[in-house]
C-alpha cells in the first residue's frame, strides 16, 4: 500500500471507517480518494485521511450520509495539499461548514 497513490471504492454497504483507516495508515502517497455513497462513513475516515494522507489533493465523498461539518472543518485544516473536496448529498454537511474550508 505504499505506493498506491489512487483509491476508488464507491458504494460499498460494507465499507466502514476502519476498513478506509486500516488502509489510509499505510497509504501516505495517496493522492486521490473516492469513497461515494458509502452510507456507513463517519467524520472517523475524515479524521483518518487527515491524519495519515498527508498528500491528498482529491476527495469524493458526496452522498455519505454521516459526514458533518465538524468533520470537513478537521480536514480542511489538517489536510493542507486537498484541492478539490466533493461533498454533494451529505445531508449533514452544510452551508456553515463548507464556509469554513
Amino acid at each position: 500500500l505504499s505506493l498506491l497513490e489512487s483509491l476508488v471504492i464507491p458504494e460499498c454497504p460494507q465499507v466502514t471507517d476502519i476498513g478506509v483507516r486500516c488502509v489510509a495508515s499505510g497509504a501516505s502517497q495517496l493522492t486521490e480518494l473516492t469513497v461515494t455513497g458509502n452510507a456507513r462513513l463517519t467524520d472517523g475516515v475524515l479524521r483518518s485521511i487527515s491524519s495519515f494522507c498527508p498528500r491528498l489533493s482529491s476527495l469524493c465523498a458526496g452522498q455519505c450520509p454521516l459526514l458533518t461539518d465538524g468533520g470537513v472543518v478537521l480536514l480542511s485544516q489538517c489536510s493542507k495539499s486537498l484541492r478539490l473536496l466533493h461533498l454533494a448529498g451529505c445531508s449533514k454537511v452544510t452551508s456553515d461548514g463548507v464556509a469554513q474550508v
